[in-house]
């Protein structure tokens, strides 16, 4: 089943990140990310199995260096306390 939650908008990075992380093991593996105007909206779907820790990394300057063998999941504009700041999320 996919839902989306809602988070508030003055998470910093690593906390949005563990956020995201709670709400996986209850509301399945995120697959999207962006906001609604106000907040941070996380998309999860219990139909997609989660091979791995999530991640999260902001982008700068249009791009986000990942690790090697890492695999990108979905980027949006999030909330990072409380401005707007692309994010991309990986395992």
């Amino acid at each position: 089943m996919k839902r989306d939650i809602a988070f508030k908008k003055d998470h910093t990075l690593a906390s949005l990140q563990t956020a995201l992380r709670s709400f996986e093991g209850g509301f399945g593996t995120l697959f999207g990310l962006g906001n609604n105007g106000s907040k941070t909206v996380g998309q999860f779907d219990s139909a997609i199995p989660s091979p791995g820790s999530l991640m999260l990394k902001m982008i700068v300057a249009g791009t986000a260096v990942l690790p090697q063998g890492t695999t990108v999941i979905c980027q949006g504009d999030v909330f990072i306390l409380g401005a707007l700041q692309g994010v991309v999320a990986y395992r």
